[in-house]
């Protein structure tokens, strides 16, 4: 990776940009989100470290610092549409799908397609930006072991899209920890995006190492949150150096208060104040209920979906399934079928017998009943 775009900084000569590199800081973008701290511990002088935020937070002020409204419509224009392959979603979502520069959080109880939907994304964000998708790869930061090869390559041909090709450009990651899963975000996430071009990342769930390392202790409550609140604020500023869209997945827990559902979001309140659009979904009879429960410029939509082996689907749209061999529905055979039941139809009218003697055929055979079968019990 070049250093040359860390190197226009004053301060920051070969070393030091190796450095910040080696750190998942980049570029001049990454470096002025960077922490003071966080330079520090690289081993660059405090003095020198603040110097070298400045500039590099000087330079990205059009970012970072005030802008005024035209600039604002300006940024605003640049931002892309993932489509998620479903009309309906896509409508709630604001009419063309999740917006990029943003962090999307879902919820809901085990089974009602959450990890479905994120495989879903990994294919529509590979098609170009004219099919609705981001022309991009995926990082799947996978702490329920959820991630499906399989169902992608599945998806993808869903999409039209060739199997081989998709997997080439999807990262996973498996971190054992709630401290990895920090790592990760804060100091590799930017840096395997350049690798794959990825500009979606997913993260399923937050919430599990989180509930498996803190339980229910509330003296252990501030650091969990302030730790998940790293992990979101990483990608908010991944997402705005890479254009991209981040999405989180969040399971349930139970809802104490005996009003509305009975079960709610995990993680407390720090997930949803740090996303910017929260998504509820749940099951209702055979479908998959989304619903916006807050965005800043949604309105609180509904949609209802159908879950196949392909995926999400519209209620109203089927899947197109393959016929196994010898049993294809094709045109012509249904218009062969056609023509035969015509002609048995007509021959059956000619060979019928008459009213008047279907009932005197009907008495014969009801007064000739079967004699049973003798059996050895009988002769005994």
């Amino acid at each position: 990776m070049s250093t040359e775009d860390l190197q226009s900084i004053e301060g920051v000569g070969e070393k030091i940009a190796e450095q910040l590199i080696s750190a998942g800081i980049p570029n001049v973008i990454a470096l002025a989100s960077a922490t003071m701290q966080k330079l520090v511990n690289l081993g660059i002088p405090k003095a020198r470290a603040l110097k070298i935020l400045d500039e590099a937070r000087e330079r990205c002020s059009g970012i970072f610092g005030f802008v005024t409204g035209d600039e604002l419509v300006q940024l605003f224009n640049k931002r892309q549409f993932l489509t998620t392959g479903t009309k309906a979603l896509n409508d709630i979502l604001g009419g063309k799908g999740f917006e990029t520069q943003k962090v999307y959080e879902i919820y809901g109880p085990e089974g009602t397609g959450k990890s479905t939907l994120l495989h879903q994304l990994i294919c529509t964000a590979f098609l170009p930006p004219d099919q609705g998708g981001l022309g991009s790869g995926t990082i799947f930061i996978d702490t329920e072991g959820t991630f499906s090869i399989k169902r992608i390559r599945e998806f993808a041909v869903r999409f039209g899209i060739d199997p081989d090709e998709i997997t080439k450009n999807v990262v996973r990651s498996q971190p054992p920890t709630s401290d990895t899963m920090l790592f990760i975000a804060e100091q590799q996430l930017e840096k395997m995006a350049d690798k794959v071009n990825a500009r979606l990342f997913c993260v399923d769930s937050i919430a599990t190492h989180f509930r498996s390392e803190y339980g229910s202790e509330r003296q252990m409550l501030p650091e969990r949150q302030q730790k998940a609140n790293r992990i979101i604020h990483a990608l908010k500023r991944v997402v705005v150096a890479k254009n991209g869209v981040a999405i989180l997945t969040n399971q349930v827990t139970a809802n104490v208060t005996g009003m509305g559902l009975p079960w709610m979001h995990s993680m407390g309140n720090v997930v949803g104040h740090e996303s910017q659009v929260r998504i509820r979904v749940r099951k209702t009879g055979d479908l998959r209920e989304f619903k916006i429960e807050k965005a800043l410029d949604l309105p609180p939509k509904t949609c209802l979906l159908t879950i196949t082996d392909q995926g999400l689907f519209d209620t109203d749209k089927k899947p197109k399934t393959k016929a196994k061999p010898g049993t294809e529905d094709s045109d012509d055979t249904k218009a062969k079928d056609k023509k035969t039941s015509k002609k048995t139809e007509k021959s059956s009218k000619k060979t019928a017998p008459s009213k008047a003697a279907e009932p005197e055929e009907a008495e014969e055979e009801a007064e000739e009943p079967e004699e049973p079968e003798e059996t050895e019990e009988a002769e005994e």
